[in-house]
């Protein structure tokens, strides 16, 4: 039953009640409280939710409706459960009414509908998926809530707790494997600060990486002249050996927030640690 539906039912339910028609048997002047649960992705009233009026527990039917005939007058805290069968609907707020003598109050409760995105974090240059990135979505300005997931082996991730995330606008950090620092962009190639999340929709980030050109050189007769060395670089992720010709190398796969790294040495070594230079830093 949709909606609108459920509501004339109710409607109808508590003007019959309190006008002592139908088939209630309750006496007229009684006070009663109908409470109409809807929700999912079409707004559907909603069957077999488990409610609770202050003490009183009651279960929705094919209308989504629980009734409360009579109850007594006055506040009462509705309280509905999270209805089991769809991993997108979130607990929903309690809320309170106020019941007033001898009438029938009808409170519609609506199941919100959640996000459970999908992120795939893939590197710009092949569009590889790049595993144990740590993606974190923050709300607010003192983060009062934070949901994280880290990327498998194809580069993937799913909010898999049991409640999916409410839907919204959310700040987004990543943090890489060994702390290194990347920059990260959506599918149009801007960089990203902030995602939408709703439904299951799948959000695509493409990382950069940076590389650069290191010539190393050594002094022949006052002049400046490549030299054919051993290169080790150590960054963030590792320490490679590279070999190297003609005295320069491309050093890649670098983080580029700034491009970081550190030449441990050279071998061999044809003036000291100082001779090299970087001459050229991109990022692909």
């Amino acid at each position: 039953m949709d909606l609108k539906a459920a509501m004339a039912q109710a409607n109808q339910d508590a003007e019959n009640y309190k006008d002592g028609k139908g088939e209630t048997t309750c006496p007229k002047g009684k006070s009663g409280l109908i409470v109409v649960v809807y929700g999912d992705e079409k707004g559907e009233a909603l069957k077999d939710v488990d409610v609770k009026a202050g003490d009183r527990k009651a279960k929705t039917g094919p209308d989504g409706l629980a009734k409360y005939l009579p109850i007594d007058e006055g506040a009462h805290k509705v309280h509905v459960d999270r209805p089991a069968g769809n991993d997108m609907l979130l607990s929903p707020q309690d809320v309170t009414v106020q019941v007033r003598k001898g009438a029938c109050g009808v409170c519609p409760v609506e199941i919100p509908v959640g996000a459970r995105p999908e992120l795939h974090v893939m590197w710009a240059h092949d569009s590889k998926g790049i595993e144990g990135v740590e993606a974190k979505l923050k709300t607010g300005e003192k983060v009062a809530h934070a949901y994280s997931a880290k990327t498998g082996s194809d580069g993937m991730t799913q909010w898999t707790e049991k409640e999916p995330i409410p839907a919204g606008s959310y700040g987004i950090a990543f943090a890489f494997p060994k702390d290194a620092k990347y920059k990260v962009f959506d599918q149009d190639d801007k960089p990203v600060e902030t995602i939408e999340a709703a439904g299951r929709r799948r959000l695509i980030f493409r990382v950069h990486k940076g590389w650069a050109k290191v010539h190393v050189v050594q002094d022949v007769a006052g002049k400046a002249e490549g030299v054919a060395a051993d290169l080790k670089i150590k960054t963030p992720d590792q320490t490679v050996k590279i070999a190297k010709d003609q005295g320069i190398v491309e050093v890649r796969d670098l983080p580029v927030e700034p491009p970081q790294f550190e030449v441990a040495s050279l071998t061999p070594d044809p003036s000291g640690t100082d001779a090299y230079e970087v001459i050229e830093v991109k990022t692909e």
